[in-house]
């Protein structure tokens, strides 16, 4: 089986991260080797896996988000319904929030963003860590005014490197430590954990109601 969107599509496609769809349906695609968001047409177009037009000067077929700074931080990719805003994690450089056309409307300047969920809530989650081994944080922030409203954290939870929430709890893998964890999304307070001992590190989280 082929893939739907290939580095034969964008030179910028390299070491991909992050994955999201936005409202009609286009995917984006975050890159760390190339520092780069792109964005793809989806799969109810004409031109199904193809990029889109490149945006802000972007240097790639289908840039929608580059900074050009030579970091290669750009890391988890979140569409919120509620805000109609793509938000990206730039472990450099913080949280962004862009429109449709690739306009920054609001950052965050925050320590190490990585892993991010959009609930379409109000808030997008967002995971920081500072190091392997060193206690990581989960923060809600509001899509409405870009500020922190809860965090979220506990002494086991190091390198949080995905996140999903649902029916009010959220769930955050720890890298470090191999397992996932509970929190009450209202109150911070964490519910307990919910695997441990999982055989690799884990990367990321998927929520299916399947």
């Amino acid at each position: 089986m082929g893939g739907f969107i290939t580095p034969d599509a964008s030179s910028g496609l390299s070491h991909p991260y992050g994955l999201a769809a936005d409202a009609d349906g286009s995917i984006y695609v975050s890159n760390q080797d190339t520092d780069v968001v792109l964005r793809f047409f989806g799969l109810n177009t004409a031109q199904p896996g193809q990029p889109m037009p490149a945006v802000g000067g972007g240097q790639y077929p289908g840039s929608f988000f580059q900074l050009n700074d030579g970091a290669e931080g750009v890391r988890g990719v979140a569409y919120d319904s509620a805000s109609s805003l793509m938000w990206i994690a730039d472990e450099q450089l913080g949280l962004y929030a862009l429109n449709s056309t690739g306009d920054v409307v609001g950052h965050l300047d925050m320590a190490s963003p990585i892993a991010l969920f959009a609930a379409g809530d109000g808030f997008v989650y967002v995971s920081s860590s500072t190091g392997d081994n060193s206690a990581g944080f989960v923060y809600a922030v509001s899509s409405k005014t870009f500020s922190v409203v809860t965090s979220f954290t506990a002494d086991s939870l190091a390198h949080p490197s995905g996140i999903v929430v649902n029916d009010g709890t959220l769930y955050v893998a720890s890298h470090t430590n191999k397992s996932i964890m509970s929190f009450d999304v209202k109150t911070g307070k964490q519910l307990g954990t919910v695997v441990d001992n999982l055989p690799d590190n884990p990367e990321g989280l998927i929520l299916s109601m399947c």
